[in-house]
């Protein structure tokens, strides 16, 4: 599988890819490791902090810090925070141009917009723009929000906020119809290369020893946006301190 749950990753960092678990791509192994479980709290809502080394070639490139908040809603709904610290441990680490990268989470196959098989789907991808499914691929926007029927043929979706505090705010979205909603701030050379972006404009490094913060927020809701106030959690979630 591509991805595990809802996480953070790369394909091109410093030339290795850590966008599918223990990748050899180009010939570098590279995965990325947990270190510590360092909080979990529990309560009204839950704190979960994790520590995460990413190693290439046997040597750490950097270390990163996952807090993940949870506040239930009524009627079981829910928003996850997903915040992470990355620091680059000895050297620099440039993540490179490239369009699959960032805070990624795969829907359930009844969600999909058009299964890659089958052609089929009754799923929606849309965003803050009002831009829907293909249109919606590599566009800039605030948020984006994956839709459609559960096993149960009850409509239910997911959103992800780009905080406003972001590097590149509003990120690109590499939303796919088949199921990947991916937040990605490092593939511009991709994304806008029909508006003369080069590959190469998304690279980003991080310098040695230095530190780059992103904040995210997931909404899991019932309905399409509309019906589940998409738009408004995602003002309260931007009215938030950076």
């Amino acid at each position: 599988p591509h991805h595990r749950s809802i996480r953070f990753s790369h394909r091109n960092v410093n030339g290795m890819s850590f966008w599918a678990p223990d990748s050899k791509q180009g010939g570098h192994e590279a995965s990325i490791e947990l270190e510590e479980v360092e909080t979990m709290e529990s309560g009204d809502s839950g704190t979960l902090v994790l520590k995460n080394r990413w190693m290439g070639d046997g040597k750490l490139v950097l270390t990163e810090v996952v807090t993940l908040r949870f506040h239930p809603l009524e009627n079981r709904e829910m928003l996850m925070d997903f915040d992470i610290e990355m620091t680059a441990a000895v050297e620099d680490v440039t993540f490179h141009d490239d369009k699959d990268g960032g805070v990624s989470i795969r829907v359930a196959g009844s969600m999909k917009v058009e299964d890659r098989k089958t052609k089929e789907g009754k799923g929606t991808i849309r965003n803050s723009k009002g831009l829907e499914n293909a249109a919606a691929w590599g566009k800039r926007a605030e948020w984006c929000d994956y839709f459609g029927p559960d096993s149960t043929g009850k409509t239910v979706g997911v959103a992800n906020f780009d905080h406003p505090g972001n590097l590149r705010y509003p990120t690109h979205w590499h939303a796919r119809t088949y199921g990947l909603l991916t937040a990605n701030r490092f593939g511009t050379g991709f994304f806008e290369a029909k508006d003369g972006a080069k590959k190469g404009d998304g690279d980003y490094t991080i310098r040695a020893g230095e530190t780059l913060k992103l904040r995210h927020r997931f909404f899991f809701h019932h309905g399409d946006p509309d019906t589940a106030g998409v738009q408004k959690r995602f003002a309260e979630y931007a009215g938030e301190g950076q």
